[in-house]
């Protein structure tokens, strides 16, 4: 007589592997678990829920879980937030039955994709500060900056720096060029979303004016860009009428004919040959060029003497005529 093939019987409950190093991104959690070495499985239900669901749900209160199948003694669970912890349990499920559920296990995702603030990034000829924002900054350990030339889409000029603990770093850059940064944020459980990218171009120079150093006859625009004169705070004062165009330097006084009348006037400083130069910005007409060996740290000033208001245009890209001067 034929031997009767044994029956199945229901597996026992596997066991959810504590989370490990590197499973985790900002919306993802890699989970692992266990299972008898005697047990046949035809697959796993994984159930997940929020962990603040998970104590409503101690609480009696209605509460939201989350279920998929799988094959294999390990999932991806995605679509998760940054930064929040999940209750996980896994059942076992063959021919003959479902096994009881796993001990539930926390886990959690990494913080968000940080934040490039391209508005609070300094950029010079040949350097450039990129400055960033992360949420949960407590949850971080570290970040990777990274960045190529625009133009690179093989990537062969990517450049990646790590370990770094504030969220700023200032890196060499080849002057004249555009170039595409990302950041992510790093903890023990794993790597964050890429940020999205950020555009830095030393084709120009983007800054701020400080408010700190503002006249009180003057107002300040909210991005630091555009100075107002208030005609009504200064009723009182005598007003220069006619138009004058003159150059300061070292003590010096130049004045300058000017038939044009400029509406935009290009400052443009060559650090390499000590020359700042002025411009009319829609002719291209030199007005007048210092030389001057810049030794220090360069800090425009800008002032309007009578009722109206000058726009600073920072972070345009460099002009023509400008780099013939």
């Amino acid at each position: 007589s034929e031997a009767a093939a044994p029956a199945h019987q229901v597996p026992q409950s596997p066991t959810v592997v504590p989370q490990e190093p590197n499973t985790a991104t900002s919306t993802t959690i890699t989970v692992y678990w266990t299972v008898g070495e005697e047990d046949v499985i035809d697959y796993f239900q994984v159930y997940y829920m929020d962990e603040s669901e998970g104590n409503r749900q101690q609480s009696g209160s209605v509460t939201e879980e989350y279920k998929m199948a799988v094959k294999e003694s390990y999932c991806t669970l995605d679509n998760l937030e940054p930064n929040r912890c999940y209750l996980v349990w896994v059942m076992a499920v063959n021919f003959a039955g479902c096994s009881l559920p796993s001990e539930k296990v926390t886990v959690r995702t990494v913080p968000a994709a940080p934040i490039i603030n391209t508005e609070e990034c300094t950029v010079c000829w040949d350097t450039a500060t990129i400055r960033w924002t992360a949420p949960d900054l407590e949850a971080v350990e570290y970040f990777i900056l990274e960045f190529h030339k625009q133009s690179d889409f093989k990537k062969s000029t990517f450049r990646s720096m790590a370990g770094l603990r504030v969220c700023e770093h200032t890196v060499t850059l080849q002057p004249m060029e555009s170039f595409l940064f990302f950041v992510k944020a790093v903890n023990n459980l794993g790597t964050s979303d890429t940020s999205k990218p950020a555009v830095i171009s030393t084709k120009n120079t983007r800054f701020r004016l400080n408010k700190e150093t503002l006249p009180p006859h003057l107002q300040l625009s909210e991005d630091g860009t555009v100075i107002h004169f208030d005609e009504l705070a200064m009723e009182n004062e005598s007003l220069l009428t006619e138009h004058r165009y003159e150059f300061l330097h070292n003590g010096a006084s130049y004045d300058v004919l000017i038939t044009d009348f400029p509406a935009r006037i290009g400052v443009f400083v060559n650090c390499d040959i000590g020359q700042l130069s002025f411009f009319n910005a829609q002719s291209g007409q030199l007005l007048h060029a210092f030389q001057h060996q810049f030794t220090d740290f360069i800090c425009p000033a800008f002032v309007v003497e009578r009722p109206g208001f000058l726009t600073v245009c920072t972070g345009i890209e460099f002009p023509e005529f400008a780099k013939c001067s």
